[in-house]
């Protein structure tokens, strides 16, 4: 009898994160972009200038087609920023980060269906490999996928992170791979930003661009 090549565990993940890849894709091509910001200037009214924190000093400023963030802790923090736009329920939302300075294991990336101060998603990556999904409550953040290593995360580099957000279930994607999937109901819509997680003490610059919001 013939027996037909059969695929590996390692060759299944692999087809089947390309095939969530291109899924992830399709819905940013059929689904209407709403924001594209490359921050060449700041027509999407992000928070500029001081930061407005007792925990933090620092500026967040447009500067050479970078929105940068340069900030030293005074105590544990996480920063976070939004544009001027109307809050969205299934969404693709990507950025472009890089750290300039400060350690490898500061986290930073998306925050996503944040309705105010204690109710937020955030998709986070460090430098150091590893890259989490949390949920904010009243009492805190809560790991929904706690900080898992990958090695699509390139120190000292731009990172492409990206959300796929539709109903309950979201895709997590880090330079075009996907790294994790999860289902949760808590927060059904609200605003997309940037977040950036500092320990005390630690003096950190960061740079953001190509800020892409697609709307269902």
């Amino acid at each position: 009898m013939l027996r037909l090549p059969t695929s590996t565990a390692a060759e299944t993940s692999v087809q089947m994160g390309i095939a969530a890849e291109l899924l992830a894709d399709s819905k940013a091509t059929a689904w209407p972009q709403s924001l594209y910001d490359t921050f060449d200037d700041n027509r999407n009214l992000w928070p500029y200038g001081s930061i407005p924190s007792d925990s933090v000093k620092g500026n967040r400023l447009l500067a050479e087609g970078q929105y940068r963030w340069e900030a030293t802790a005074l105590r544990d923090v996480q920063l976070r920023a939004r544009p001027d736009v109307t809050p969205v329920a299934n969404f693709v939302v990507k950025v472009e980060a890089q750290r300039i300075r400060g350690p490898a294991d500061v986290s930073y990336g998306l925050l996503f269906r944040e309705s105010n101060e204690d109710q937020a998603y955030a998709f986070l990556a460090r430098d150091s490999g590893y890259f989490s999904f949390f949920l904010r409550e009243v009492y805190g953040w809560k790991p929904i996928i706690d900080w898992t290593w990958t090695p699509e995360i390139h120190s000292g580099t731009a990172n492409e992170l990206k959300v796929v957000a539709e109903g309950s279930s979201f895709t997590f994607h880090i330079n075009n791979v996907l790294v994790g999937e999860a289902q949760d109901y808590r927060l059904c819509d609200g605003w997309v930003g940037l977040a950036l997680g500092l320990r005390a003490g630690y003096e950190v610059s960061f740079e953001f661009d190509n800020f892409e919001l697609h709307e269902q």
